[in-house]
C-alpha cells in the first residue's frame, strides 16, 4: 500500500535538506519494501513569494489528504520585514494548529550536568515532553512531536 507524503521543503537550507531526506526516506523505501508518494507543498517564505501567504489553502489541503507531513525550515533575512500575518513563522504556527501538532522532535546533546538546569527540570513540564537518555555521547534529550490522540485528518 502506496502511503502519501506532503514534502513541505521551506526556505533557507529547508530544501536542501529535504533532498537529503527524501533521499533516506527513498532507501528506507527500497529496504523495508515502502512505497511512497511524495507531493511538495509550499509553507514559510516560499509560500509567501508564489502565493502571498505563509500557508496557503492549497498547502493545508495537500496535508488533509496525505498520510504524513515532512517539514523543512521556514524563514529567512529576505522576509524579516514583512508585515506580521506575512511572516514565514506564521506558516509554522498555522500548520500546527490546523492539524493540533505542539511540538517537535529534536535530538540534542545534553551535558548530564547541565539537566538540571534545563527549563523542563525547573517545572517546565506541562509545556512540553522531555525525555532524557543517558547514552555514549552524554546524553540525548527528545521534545516529543506528538499529535494529539485520536486526531487524524
Amino acid at each position: 500500500m502506496k502511503k502519501k507524503i506532503a514534502v513541505l521543503p521551506g526556505d533557507g537550507i529547508g530544501p536542501e535538506v529535504m533532498d537529503g531526506a527524501l533521499k533516506v526516506l527513498k532507501a528506507v523505501g527500497d529496504w523495508f519494501n515502502h512505497e511512497f508518494e511524495v507531493e511538495k507543498g509550499y509553507i514559510g517564505g516560499a509560500a509567501v513569494d508564489q502565493f502571498g501567504s505563509p500557508l496557503p489553502a492549497e498547502t493545508i489541503e495537500l496535508c488533509k489528504k496525505s498520510d504524513a507531513i515532512l517539514l523543512g525550515a521556514v524563514g529567512g533575512p529576505q522576509w524579516e520585514n514583512l508585515p506580521k500575518e506575512q511572516r514565514p513563522e506564521k506558516g509554522l504556527l498555522g500548520i500546527r494548529k490546523e492539524f493540533e501538532l505542539f511540538a517537535n522532535l529534536r535530538p540534542v546533546k545534553a551535558f548530564d550536568s547541565l539537566i538540571s538546569a534545563s527549563p523542563p527540570e525547573k517545572g517546565n513540564r506541562g509545556r512540553c515532553r522531555y525525555d532524557h537518555r543517558s547514552g555514549t555521547d552524554g546524553g540525548t534529550v527528545l521534545r516529543a512531536a506528538i499529535r494529539k490522540a485520536g486526531s487524524r485528518r
